[in-house]
């Protein structure tokens, strides 16, 4: 007879192991990971707390908390992140979609108002395909091409276009930022590297320990790409379009001149929900 465990037990005993490394978020990581081992919701656990589990349901769902305890991001064990209420695939080769992007797609919905324009996107460094594959979601005759230095990043970008049905609008490009590239776009859009070198160690450890290093740091001041992009990206500029980039913490001066320098007169910012100024509006 096969053995087995007790629901109620087995979770609290990961949620223990989760409060002892003082995992943020420990109850809410350990729902998560219990569903995913048990294929059981939050609901039957707190409406039927005394069920069985499987030895092998068990013993999964305990590997999954010690990936946890390491500080694997949830999102990494889980394989999947949301991101403007859409699911997408993520793995070690990819950032994380984070909530402070989607500042960006509100900024973009705000300049160009009408959904059934047929907006041409450029997203450089795309990555999981967060930004385009949301914006060619709100924009249903939009086209947008995805480019990434990253063979490796360019497959999950490619799932997630497979997976939200966008391969027919979407279209990706393995280069490095505009190179190859010889048509306009109404919309540049970018969540390009952005923290110092200098700040490495302060990371928390699910950041610095498993995201790409090539998509976090941006040299030795965090501006190295801006001024990388702000070099090279007017031409591809269509009239009346518009370049929207993510900002680190205290960055918009410095990013506003270094555009500046390179010929652009227009800028406007728009901050994220912890009131910092996170996307750039470049015209």
């Amino acid at each position: 007879m096969l053995q087995k465990k007790n629901a109620k037990t087995i979770f609290e005993e990961g949620l223990t192991r989760l409060k002892d490394t003082s995992i943020q978020n420990p109850r809410l990581d350990c729902i998560l990971l219990f569903e995913k081992a048990t294929q059981i919701n939050r609901i039957d656990l707190i409406c039927n707390p005394d069920q069985l589990i499987s030895l092998e349901q068990s013993d999964y769902f305990i590997s999954l908390i010690q990936r946890r305890t390491t500080y694997e991001p949830i999102s990494h064990i889980l394989g999947m992140r949301e991101f403007w209420s859409l699911p997408f695939f993520v793995t070690k080769d990819t950032l994380d979609p984070r909530p402070d992007s989607e500042t960006l797609i509100n900024a973009s919905i705000e300049q160009f108002a009408d959904k059934q324009k047929m907006l041409k996107i450029l997203d450089l460094g795309t990555g999981t395909g967060c930004l385009l594959i949301s914006l060619l979601k709100e924009y249903p005759n939009a086209f947008g091409l995805g480019v990434d230095i990253s063979q490796k990043t360019l497959q999950i970008t490619q799932k997630n276009i497979n997976y939200h049905n966008l391969s027919d609008r979407a279209y990706l490009l393995n280069t490095n930022w505009t190179e190859g590239i010889n048509t306009t776009f109404d919309l540049i859009i970018s969540n390009p590297p952005y923290i110092p070198h200098k700040d490495k160690d302060i990371l928390q450890p699910d950041v610095r320990l498993f995201d790409p290093e090539k998509a976090l740091y941006g040299g030795d001041d965090g501006l190295v790409c801006y001024r990388q992009i702000a070099k090279i990206v007017k031409p591809f500029l269509a009239p009346k379009g518009r370049i929207i980039l993510e900002l680190g913490i205290h960055q918009k001066d410095d990013v506003v001149s270094i555009f500046q320098k390179n010929g652009f007169k227009h800028f406007e910012s728009r901050k994220d929900l912890q009131n910092i100024d996170r996307a750039l509006i470049i015209y």
